[in-house]
């Protein structure tokens, strides 16, 4: 459809009864298995605990383009903030190159600023990704993916290259690393679902690791990872000190990717490095008797890529043809922001966050 055909489109609210449409849209733009429906309503028509600013661009009554939006609180240190995060835009393929992108983004935007957020962030793919960057946002980096072998024998070079250059460059490396490590004297089990006291773990792993990260409140816990759809499961674990005190805690999930079981890091706190370090290896052994291939994390901080090395994992390179996992950022005009918010360094992001896999 041309510009000289297109009938004037208009941005509103999404509402729960905009499901349908929305999947059409998603469907036409990414192919019909590309979403699972469940995941989808659960993560963008159930909204979050706070706030939402889903937006809809409708021609004659016809949803043609979504952009889903979540209002966040985020933390910097001592100071609390409110984040917009944009996830999963899409344009209907007939509907594309009439300004819908951008007004769909706009729309977003100025919600968030009304409320006051410091800023709308987002985590693009390679098609998306120039877009943003020409509306304005700042490329704040790529966030880095890290993996672990827990069955070298299933990962040989031949079924996944990768994998196998990863195990053979860096076995050695791995090993005198964690030989020199002194593992914290934890007792790791696991649990139904996160308690109350992981938020004081959380607090603590958070004035530990200094930068802007979305706050893992109890609510938000409980909406996360609490409401989970079919298609779509977590693993609880707790490491507990002697005296039974909750001192660290993380959370998995897996997939089948390309024959193999592959398990994600979703989150990692915990109150000391040593002590997320006992636990991530805990978990790692407990996930490898369970059949799962590898683990991989994706962060954004030199002090959570340092933390999961010394647990094992190493870092893929920038130039392995797997998924890049980008982030952008829009700051409220109104605001003066600190400059570390403009470099991915400056973040504490993981899966957790939004697990775009």
């Amino acid at each position: 459809m041309n510009a000289g055909t297109l009938p004037s489109y208009r941005i509103r609210l999404c509402e729960p009864e905009d499901a349908k449409g929305v999947r059409d849209v998603l469907e036409a733009t990414y192919g019909a298995d590309a979403t699972s429906a469940a995941i989808y309503d659960w993560w963008s028509l159930a909204f979050s605990p706070d706030a939402h600013g889903f937006m809809v661009a409708e021609v004659r009554d016809r949803i043609v383009g979504v952009q889903p939006m979540n209002l966040f609180p985020y933390v910097d240190g001592p100071e609390a903030l409110l984040g917009g995060m944009l996830t999963g835009v899409a344009v209907h393929p007939d509907f594309r190159r009439q300004g819908i992108f951008t007004g769909l983004i706009e729309a977003c935007e100025a919600a968030a600023w009304r409320r006051g957020a410091a800023f709308v962030t987002t985590m693009p793919n390679d098609q998306s990704r120039p877009g943003f960057v020409k509306m304005g946002y700042v490329d704040l980096g790529r966030r880095r993916l890290l993996m672990r072998l827990l069955r070298p024998r299933m990962t040989g070079g031949e079924r996944v290259p990768l994998i196998g250059h990863l195990a053979g460059a860096g076995a050695g490396a791995v090993q005198a690393l964690m030989s020199r490590s002194n593992a914290a004297q934890v007792e790791v089990i696991e649990v139904g679902a996160p308690g109350a006291e992981w938020v004081a773990v959380f607090e603590q792993h958070a004035r530990r690791n200094p930068g802007v990260r979305l706050g893992r409140s109890k609510r938000w816990l409980d909406w996360r990872y609490g409401q989970v759809p079919a298609g779509r499961s977590y693993r609880f674990f707790e490491a507990h000190a002697k005296d039974s005190t909750c001192v660290a805690v993380a959370i998995t999930t897996q997939e089948m990717r390309s024959s193999l079981l592959m398990a994600y890091l979703m989150e990692i706190a915990a109150v000391s490095d040593e002590i997320a370090g006992a636990l991530v290896k805990s978990v790692a052994k407990e996930l490898g008797a369970a059949g799962v291939d590898a683990l991989s994390a994706v962060v954004s901080s030199s002090t959570q890529v340092d933390l999961l090395r010394r647990s094992g994992l190493l870092e893929v390179p920038a130039w392995a043809p797997l998924k890049r996992f980008y982030s952008v950022a829009r700051f409220n005009p109104d605001l003066k922001v600190p400059e570390r918010w403009k470099n991915i360094g400056g973040w504490q992001q993981t899966l957790g966050d939004w697990d775009n896999l």
